[in-house]
């Protein structure tokens, strides 16, 4: 989620009379996240989130992202549902630009999870995987392995500026991943592709008990999981590398072998994770940390002067990077 496009109150308010939906109360912009406009809007009858789409996403991929979490919804995982307007459709424009329009969902994230809460990540995940099997509307991954190549040599040797010699290290580090890929021997499907913790809401997150401090969310109180814009076909197993890479440390960055056990064997509740899916999550795992600091190395070396947007720190997931390609059995081990 972020701002890139700035809307008027009047946009809001056209947008909400012209899809017969709601009159407008308040409004404000998220500035988290970076790929779409995002804006919480406060009806007087419901909130709502409104993004617009800029970047990774093409206008003819929307249908697919109303198919996912239109299904999603009518299955049970808590995600945002689209509204539609009053001619039944639920893609519509804001300030000329392509937008969708979908429920708020309660609750809030944690910043530190603990396992239970990795293992609530966990079942969300597998049951993202298990109900989308089959569905019809299909979106390519526009970050998969051979787009990796494409953002290193995009950002080029710039890459030195945010680190000496950062530049060599990914290039060695993406043809050692690549040359180990097991993507064509695992299953595919529908993946979320971005669901670090700031994407799973939890029902009691921030609830303290009396006279006591806040307690940690447990497994069952996921309320929500949001921002679907990554979700693509790809490697299954690959999705939960990207959250092992995002959930199995603490605060200072430090690996948590409870943290992804608990993820691990949460997913497993829902979703069995074969031998060979299980064998791969090692290089998945140094894929997502790879793929993850590309594509921030490339926004922090392409910034954009009018947006409203919190750049993330393109080396946070480098000792993560190096600790899965030096240490492979830290996640082997947390497969049992």
């Amino acid at each position: 989620m972020a701002v890139f496009t700035e809307l008027s109150r009047a946009d809001i308010d056209a947008l909400l009379t012209d899809n017969e939906l709601d009159a407008l109360v308040d409004y404000t912009g998220v500035e988290e996240g970076t790929e779409n406009t995002t804006y919480l809007v406060d009806g007087a009858r419901a909130r709502y989130v409104v993004s617009v789409f800029e970047r990774w996403v093409e206008p003819q991929d929307i249908p697919f992202f109303v198919d996912l979490l239109t299904r999603l919804s009518d299955t049970g995982v808590p995600c945002p549902r689209p509204v539609t307007g009053g001619d039944g459709r639920a893609i519509t424009s804001v300030a000329g630009r392509p937008a969708l329009v979908t429920s708020f969902l309660p609750g809030r994230p944690v910043d530190d999870p603990a396992p239970e809460a990795c293992r609530g990540c966990g079942r969300v995940l597998a049951d993202i995987h298990r109900v989308t099997e089959g569905m019809d509307s299909h979106r390519p991954n526009m970050l998969s392995l051979t787009d990796w190549y494409g953002l290193l040599d995009a950002c080029g040797t710039r890459l030195d500026s945010i680190a000496d010699g950062l530049h060599a290290e990914l290039a060695r580090a993406l043809d050692r991943i690549a040359a180990a890929w097991p993507g064509d021997a695992l299953p595919r499907g529908v993946i979320h592709g971005d669901l670090f913790p700031d994407n799973l809401f939890f029902a009691s997150a921030g609830a303290a008990t009396t006279g006591g401090p806040a307690a940690d969310p447990g497994a069952d109180d996921v309320s929500g999981v949001i921002d679907f814009f990554f979700a693509a076909q790809e490697v299954l197993a690959y999705d939960l590398a990207v959250s092992l890479v995002s959930w199995a440390f603490d605060g200072r960055g430090r690996f948590e072998p409870a943290r992804a056990r608990a993820m691990i064997a949460g997913y497993g509740e829902r979703r069995t994770l074969s031998p060979a899916e299980a064998a791969g999550l090692p290089v998945l795992t140094q894929g997502a940390a790879l793929r993850f600091t590309l594509t921030r190395a490339y926004d922090w070396l392409n910034p954009k002067p009018d947006a409203r947007i919190r750049p993330k720190d393109p080396l946070a997931m480098m000792p993560r990077l190096r600790l899965f390609l030096d240490q492979p059995r830290a996640i082997a081990d947390a497969c049992g």
